[in-house]
């Protein structure tokens, strides 16, 4: 089902609340045709705090929905305080069952944007599907966006950045501060800048 976000978050009779719980300060940006797409009984949270991470209750949440943009839920997710999460024009971003994503990271989709069940998204970490800026090399123009896929349970360190294009597979683990440009197998383990695979066959709970 979708929502109107631009009516004020009309809802269906099936569906009789907004599947947002904000227990933060958030600023809500939404723009014509913006829509919420969820299952029965999903909803994203908007507002945690673990491990001691240096944000508070009074760290505001940033939630920008564009024209057309849809944020598409599949469970309970949770956002950390201070994060910043960007739907632009005609774009996805779908985030699964059980995954958290901790305070101040940042996700901004141009085109789409996965991420799976169960994932665990350290503070710090960006997550971006765009260039955002046209580019040419040697005169021949480039595509600045390609989708990001971040397929289940899979665990990205403090400070990671993952830049368009990538694919994360299942059970993977990216390292703290690695920036990742191309794509990371099944339960591997990658790391560094470019990150590359260290380790393959890992696991993590």
């Amino acid at each position: 089902m979708y929502i109107n976000l631009r009516l004020r978050c009309k809802v269906s009779a099936k569906a009789p609340f907004l599947p947002i719980i904000a227990t933060s300060r958030v600023r809500l940006y939404c723009e014509k045709k913006a829509a919420i797409d969820y299952d029965a009984g999903s909803y994203i949270r908007l507002g945690f705090s673990g491990s001691g991470v240096a944000a508070f209750e009074h760290t505001g949440i940033n939630l920008e929905l564009h024209d057309a943009a849809v944020l598409r839920l599949r469970g309970v997710s949770l956002i950390g305080y201070g994060c910043s999460l960007c739907v632009h024009r005609n774009a996805i971003l779908e985030v699964g069952d059980g995954t958290y994503v901790a305070a101040n990271s940042v996700i901004k989709s141009m085109r789409r944007i996965h991420i799976g069940r169960n994932c665990a998204i350290a503070w710090n970490v960006t997550i971006l599907d765009s260039d955002f800026h046209p580019w040419s090399l040697n005169g021949e123009e480039r595509e600045i966006s390609k989708e990001v896929v971040i397929e289940d349970h899979v665990w990205i360190g403090n400070g990671a950045m993952i830049l368009k294009g990538v694919t994360i597979g299942s059970g993977s683990i990216i390292g703290a501060g690695s920036i990742v440009t191309g794509d990371v197998p099944a339960s591997c383990l990658a790391a560094g800048n470019p990150a590359r695979v260290v380790r393959a066959g890992v696991s993590w709970r």
